[in-house]
């Protein structure tokens, strides 16, 4: 139990100083134009004002990440039997206390704009509509679902193979000493279920790839050929690392499958090695992703091909054509939250972060908010009541 432990307090340290570190960051990787959601020119940038106000920000980020860190270590050495509970909630407590320091750095955001008198025009950018400037399916990497189907349908059919074999009930779940501690009445769908969950997964990342494909990103109009041009390879980089991911869900369930069919019986520092590596993968990933490649790729800088020249010298079209107008403040509230009853559009760039929102003024918008805030509590609350008790016995 005190392996376990340790091995809980140190990916949770790990994920506090990840998740802190993302955060503080996160005005320094976001457009040139936006400060914590408040529009201003690219030129200003550098100002002295914006650049303190940016400082500001991350020093508060930090000392509220050393502060959460500080508190978890505490935990650990007071009361280590609760540090998976500290685990779950540490890094929620972090993007709580973000609020803390975001909502007077917009303030501040927004009154530098007003005593400086930038103006900056609703035309700034334009949505990427065109056909070339979007791709196609076609070009999707879908070696990386093709890889986890495959490995989902092979441990289908071992499955299978090796069913009439299998003991009844069958082992479902096993302890930090590898004892088992979870049984289930042998049967089609509990020998299939984890190939299935596996093949669900894998749909959900092409879905989720598809709608990442298809985004419409704002192009900037100062220079719209690197503009598209940094979609282009941004969508590639987060399309490889969306079929990473999915590699390495397939990967763990199908280790965790052959357990359940009795193929191998790992020690504990294995096991705990399957689950705490890919983990921290997963974990790292994303962040040194959003880092280096900046929202939808401003951060890049990538070679202009003929196509993004192509689709450049295609902007005027677009110009001309009535667009629904994302860039007036007044549609953010609080720099974060889109609300336009003239668009139609559900899912729109972040203002503040490097993924996507969406336009509240939707009825699905708060339906879909709704679904995933029930989703993470109950989640929360069932693993929270479940640790109790174990707690308890």
């Amino acid at each position: 139990m005190n392996d376990m432990n340790l091995t809980f307090f140190i990916l949770n340290i790990l994920v506090v100083i990840m998740t802190g570190t993302l955060i503080a960051v996160m005005p320094f990787i976001t457009r040139k134009s936006l400060l914590f959601g408040v529009r201003i020119p690219e030129a200003q940038i550098d100002h002295p004002e914006v650049v303190t106000l940016k400082r500001r920000f991350s020093l508060i980020i930090s000392v509220f990440t050393a502060a959460v860190a500080a508190a978890v270590t505490l935990q650990y050495v007071f009361a280590p039997d609760w540090t998976l509970a500290a685990m779950i909630y540490a890094p929620f407590l972090i993007i709580l206390l973000q609020f803390i320091a975001y909502i007077p750095s917009w303030r501040s955001a927004l009154q530098l704009k007003s005593d400086k008198g930038w103006i900056v025009s609703t035309k700034g950018s334009a949505d990427t509509r065109l056909a070339l400037s979007r791709q196609t399916f076609s070009n999707l990497p879908l070696s990386w679902y093709i890889i986890s189907i495959l490995i989902a349908v092979a441990a289908g059919l071992v499955s299978l193979f090796l069913y009439p074999k299998l003991p009844d009930p069958m082992i479902t779940h096993w302890n930090a000493a590898m004892e088992p501690d979870g049984w289930a009445k042998k049967s089609l769908l509990s020998v299939l279920g984890l190939p299935l969950t596996m093949i669900g997964m894998t749909v959900i990342m092409i879905v989720s790839n598809m709608a990442v494909w298809r985004m419409k990103l704002q192009v900037s109009q100062e220079q719209p050929a690197l503009s598209y041009a940094q979609h282009r390879v941004y969508r590639r980089l987060l399309s490889h690392m969306l079929g990473f991911i999915s590699i390495i869900i397939s990967a763990m369930m199908t280790f965790f499958a052959g357990m359940t069919m009795g193929l191998w019986m790992p020690d504990p520092d294995v096991m705990w090695g399957v689950i705490m590596v890919p983990t921290i993968l997963m974990i790292i990933v994303p962040i040194v992703f959003s880092i280096k490649v900046g929202q939808a790729g401003n951060k890049l800088n990538p070679e202009i091909l003929p196509e993004d020249e192509k689709s450049a010298g295609l902007m005027p079209k677009i110009a001309s054509v009535p667009q629904v107008d994302r860039q007036d403040d007044r549609f953010w509230k609080l720099g974060m939250f889109y609300y336009n009853k003239d668009d139609p559009t559900l899912f729109v760039e972040d203002r503040f972060g490097t993924n996507g929102g969406l336009n509240y003024a939707r009825p699905a918008a708060w339906i879909f908010a709704a679904i995933l805030a029930v989703l993470t509590i109950g989640t929360l609350v069932l693993v929270t009541v479940i640790f109790v008790e174990q707690i308890q016995v």
